[in-house]
This record gives structure tokens, sequence and C-alpha cells, in this order.
């Protein structure tokens, strides 16, 4: 009678157990959890061809949206169960959540947002010629970057997919209708900055092509003693206007 009882209690366990562990499969995480079932990724993102996947099957199947097709991967936006799809199917996808910032030396900008809020003294106008941030919407073709050399200089690069290049005002109004261009925007002086400048001594990084006297005067006419140059970078004292203008920093 007592080894009856104990089977019986020990079978009543073992379905208690599988009960709670369907409960669990059911019900998945619990929120917030970012086990195994959290929601899939949404918004802009690289797929990863593989056999038959291209993107016209993509598009057919999923009814997803390239925005670019490079031959070997697509850029995309895709919805949370598309991305989930993808996934079921095998198919790497590798997400782009910064895809519209651009990381400068001193502030982060996300052209998706706007410009973050900036001194109005170190700020430049949004028209006209002068130093412009250009941004590609996804990774860079290079005809892509041989048509913005065409229409400009161009003398750096910020991630993400961000050149820096000097416009005309006819550029100006050119380049941000390309279909490969997802922002154009002035590159303010408020961008040059380095945190915790003070009086004393500076590095200053000039653009190429920028480094000749009529530079160093200009430094000079700014209440700054040039000690050394060389190449692009120039070693200065002297204090630091206050408050600074948009001349110190451009």
């Amino acid at each position: 009678m007592l080894r009856s009882t104990r089977h019986r209690f020990a079978a009543a366990s073992v379905a208690a157990i599988l009960l709670a562990a369907l409960l669990c499969m059911v019900a998945g995480p619990a929120a917030g959890s970012g086990g195994p079932h959290a929601a899939p990724y949404a918004g802009p993102a690289l797929i990863y061809y593989a056999d038959g996947v291209n993107a016209t099957s993509l598009a057919q199947r999923l009814g997803v949206t390239i925005s670019e097709d490079y031959g070997s991967f697509a850029l995309a936006a895709l919805s949370a169960t598309q991305r989930e799809w993808l996934g079921f199917e095998g198919i790497t996808v590798q997400p782009l959540p910064d895809l519209t910032r651009i990381y400068l030396r001193s502030a982060d900008l996300d052209t998706s947002v706007g410009e973050p809020p900036l001194d109005p003294d170190l700020m430049n106008p949004n028209t006209g010629p002068g130093w412009y941030l250009v941004q590609f919407k996804g990774p860079v073709r290079s005809q892509w970057q041989t048509e913005l050399q065409a229409a400009g200089e161009v003398v750096g690069y910020y991630p993400n997919y961000t050149y820096l290049a000097y416009l005309s005002a006819q550029a100006r109004g050119v380049v941000p209708t390309w279909g490969f261009v997802n922002w154009v925007g002035p590159f303010h002086p408020a961008y040059r900055l380095q945190l915790n400048l003070g009086d004393g001594q500076y590095l200053i990084s000039l653009f190429p092509g920028r480094a000749g006297q009529a530079t160093l005067d200009k430094l000079t006419n700014l209440g700054l003693t040039v000690l050394d140059s060389y190449g692009t970078t120039v070693l200065a004292e002297g204090p630091r206007p206050t408050p600074p203008g948009a001349a110190w920093y451009s």
C-alpha cells in the first residue's frame, strides 16, 4: 500500500513538471526578459543573399522593400515579422540601428531626427558655399564617392557612411537630390570642438591644402602665437576668445 502511494505521488510530480514546462513553452519568457523569444529587430538592415535568395525573391515572398541591391547583399528596412521569417530560413541579417547616426568629435548627430541643439554663435548657415556633411544611405559604392568628388572637395570621413566635403552653392542644391544621398547638412564650427579646452596651448588640425602662410596669419590675427607647424597640424598658444565665436573654430 505504501509503495503504491509512493508510485502515484511520483507519477503526479512528473506530470506536474511536464505541465509546467509545457505552459512555459506556450507562454514564452516574461516580458523584458530578453530571452530567445524576445521581439525580433525591426529597422534598417543588410540582408546577405544565399542560394535562391535575391532582391526579387525577397520582394515576392516576404514583401521586403530593397533600398539598395549590392549584388551579394542588400540594404532594406525590415518589419519585425520579416526579420523573424528571414531568421527561420537561415538568412543572415545584419541590423543597422545606427544607420542614420554621424559620430563627430563633440556630438552625435542623428539625421533622422535633425541637428542637435547648438550654440547659435557656433553655427553656419545651411545654404551657400561651405563645408558640409554628406551622408550616403548605406554602404558606400565607389561610384557614389566619384560623383561626390566631382561635385566638391572631399577631405574626410565620419561614421556612418558620411563624408566631409566643400560644396559650392550650386552643388549644395544638387547633391541632396541624388537618390543615394540620405542627408546633407552644414559642418558647424560647434562640431569641431574638443571638450575641455582652456587657455594655453592648442593642437589645431587644418583641412588638407589649408596649411599655408595665409592660414597661419589668420591664427595670429585671432590672438594666437604659432609655435610650430607640421603637415596639417599647428601647435599654437594663447587665450581662447570668450565667448568663442565661429571664426575661432573655422
